[in-house]
């Protein structure tokens, strides 16, 4: 008898509490949600699906059941159901990208002189053409190929995490 009571109560006991552990689940789900929604359209996004898939586009809108990323001229589309998660990517700091494009730059400059120089002082024989095209392709190439490189080394940005899912 005493087996069959505490049973009833275990049963009683759980149908009390799960709804409202599924309703405080879902609750927080649906704040995290409506922070997405308040996001301004232009806003950039990373999104994953439950399937893996992994792409970066601008918001376009956000309804209660889907999202909507506008990538490569074309607009994706997401329902809610089908997210894992969702990151607002900020931009990397316009600083640190200004100094290492330049610090990168200069580097290139620096080296492309030396070799211009070295390409300058170089004996040929007959025509020097080779050697003038060597010394100007590295006096530009390696600057802009410096600026590039020190631009990519600021980095894509800070993704912040507004929206998640727990399996």
């Amino acid at each position: 008898m005493k087996l069959r009571l505490t049973a009833h109560y275990c049963l009683a006991l759980l149908l009390f509490i799960a709804p409202h552990t599924f309703a405080q689940t879902n609750q927080g789900s649906d704040q995290a949600w409506a922070a997405t929604r308040q996001l301004p359209a232009g806003e950039k996004l990373r999104v994953e699906t439950k399937a893996g898939q992994k792409l970066e586009g601008r918001l376009s809108s956000v309804s209660d059941t889907e999202l909507l990323l506008e990538r490569k001229g074309k607009t994706a589309s997401f329902k809610r159901d089908e997210l894992q998660k969702v990151w607002q990517v900020s931009p990397p700091s316009r600083t640190k990208q200004s100094i290492l494009t330049a610090v990168g730059a200069g580097a290139g400059f620096f080296a492309g002189l030396a070799i211009a120089i070295n390409r300058g002082f170089k004996q040929c024989g007959g025509s020097c053409a080779d050697e003038k095209t060597g010394a100007l392709a590295a006096v530009i190439g390696l600057p802009v190929g410096g600026g590039l490189l020190g631009r990519m080394w600021a980095g894509k940005g800070k993704r912040t995490l507004i929206y998640s899912v727990k399996n």
